[in-house]
Protein backbone atom coordinates (compact mmCIF):
# COMPACT_ATOMS: atom_id res chain seq x y z
CA UNK A 1 0.00 0.00 0.00
CA UNK A 2 3.09 2.21 0.52
CA UNK A 3 4.18 2.07 -3.11
CA UNK A 4 0.68 2.76 -4.47
CA UNK A 5 0.29 5.86 -1.85
CA UNK A 6 3.44 6.83 -2.87
CA UNK A 7 2.42 6.89 -6.72
CA UNK A 8 -0.91 8.22 -6.36
CA UNK A 9 0.45 11.08 -4.64
CA UNK A 10 -2.74 12.77 -4.92
CA UNK A 11 -2.36 13.47 -8.75
CA UNK A 12 -6.19 14.05 -9.52
CA UNK A 13 -5.82 12.37 -13.26
CA UNK A 14 -3.93 9.00 -11.68
CA UNK A 15 -6.54 9.06 -8.93
CA UNK A 16 -9.03 8.93 -11.66
CA UNK A 17 -7.11 5.64 -13.06
CA UNK A 18 -7.03 4.15 -10.25
CA UNK A 19 -10.76 4.58 -9.19
CA UNK A 20 -12.12 3.50 -12.60
CA UNK A 21 -9.50 0.17 -11.95
CA UNK A 22 -10.79 -0.26 -8.61
CA UNK A 23 -14.26 -0.11 -10.37
CA UNK A 24 -14.05 -2.29 -13.06
CA UNK A 25 -12.19 -4.71 -11.14
CA UNK A 26 -14.49 -4.76 -8.47
CA UNK A 27 -17.22 -5.82 -11.16
CA UNK A 28 -15.43 -8.59 -13.00
CA UNK A 29 -14.59 -10.40 -9.79
CA UNK A 30 -17.82 -10.31 -7.38
CA UNK A 31 -18.79 -13.29 -9.42
CA UNK A 32 -22.43 -13.71 -7.72
CA UNK A 33 -22.97 -10.51 -8.38
CA UNK A 34 -24.32 -9.45 -4.54
CA UNK A 35 -22.52 -6.17 -4.63
CA UNK A 36 -20.09 -7.87 -2.17
CA UNK A 37 -16.34 -9.69 -2.50
CA UNK A 38 -16.51 -12.31 -0.30
CA UNK A 39 -12.77 -13.76 0.30
CA UNK A 40 -12.33 -15.56 -3.02
CA UNK A 41 -13.68 -13.02 -5.01
CA UNK A 42 -11.56 -10.34 -2.79
CA UNK A 43 -8.82 -12.79 -3.41
CA UNK A 44 -9.55 -12.72 -7.19
CA UNK A 45 -9.65 -8.66 -6.98
CA UNK A 46 -6.44 -8.21 -5.31
CA UNK A 47 -4.60 -10.47 -8.01
CA UNK A 48 -6.25 -8.39 -11.06
CA UNK A 49 -4.86 -5.11 -9.02
CA UNK A 50 -1.97 -5.90 -7.88
CA UNK A 51 -0.80 -7.27 -11.90
CA UNK A 52 -2.24 -3.65 -13.15
CA UNK A 53 -0.56 -1.72 -11.00
CA UNK A 54 2.95 -3.80 -11.83
CA UNK A 55 2.30 -3.55 -15.50
CA UNK A 56 1.15 0.17 -15.12
CA UNK A 57 3.60 1.60 -12.87
CA UNK A 58 6.27 -1.37 -12.09
CA UNK A 59 7.87 -2.08 -8.89
CA UNK A 60 6.52 -5.00 -6.62
CA UNK A 61 2.97 -3.88 -6.38
CA UNK A 62 3.05 -4.28 -2.66
CA UNK A 63 2.97 -7.87 -2.45
CA UNK A 64 1.55 -9.40 0.79
CA UNK A 65 1.71 -12.18 2.62
CA UNK A 66 -1.21 -14.65 3.29
CA UNK A 67 -1.54 -13.72 6.79
CA UNK A 68 -1.20 -9.94 5.86
CA UNK A 69 -4.05 -10.69 3.04
CA UNK A 70 -5.97 -12.77 5.63
CA UNK A 71 -5.79 -9.73 8.13
CA UNK A 72 -6.40 -7.60 5.04
CA UNK A 73 -9.89 -9.26 4.44
CA UNK A 74 -11.11 -9.68 8.01
CA UNK A 75 -11.01 -5.88 8.98
CA UNK A 76 -12.55 -4.75 5.27
CA UNK A 77 -15.11 -8.02 6.24
CA UNK A 78 -16.15 -6.31 9.29
CA UNK A 79 -16.99 -2.51 8.21
CA UNK A 80 -20.41 -3.65 6.75
CA UNK A 81 -23.66 -6.45 7.42
CA UNK A 82 -22.76 -9.43 5.64
CA UNK A 83 -20.01 -11.96 4.74
CA UNK A 84 -17.47 -9.41 2.77
CA UNK A 85 -16.96 -6.23 1.73
CA UNK A 86 -18.85 -3.57 -0.98
CA UNK A 87 -17.29 -0.81 -3.00
CA UNK A 88 -18.23 1.66 -0.37
CA UNK A 89 -16.35 -0.20 2.09
CA UNK A 90 -13.70 -0.01 -0.17
CA UNK A 91 -13.99 3.85 0.06
CA UNK A 92 -14.09 4.07 3.31
CA UNK A 93 -11.22 2.64 3.55
CA UNK A 94 -9.17 4.36 0.43
CA UNK A 95 -10.23 7.78 2.70
CA UNK A 96 -8.72 6.24 5.70
CA UNK A 97 -4.98 5.70 3.58
CA UNK A 98 -5.93 9.22 2.26
CA UNK A 99 -6.08 11.25 5.07
CA UNK A 100 -3.29 8.91 6.98
CA UNK A 101 -0.72 9.92 3.72
CA UNK A 102 -1.73 13.86 4.28
CA UNK A 103 -3.58 14.04 1.04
Amino acid sequence: MAEWMAIKGGDANLKGEMEAARDKFFAECDADGDGRLNVQEAEAYHAKDRAWRIERYGGDGDDITPEEGEAWYAAMNAMSEGEGYTMEDMIRMEFVFETIAGE
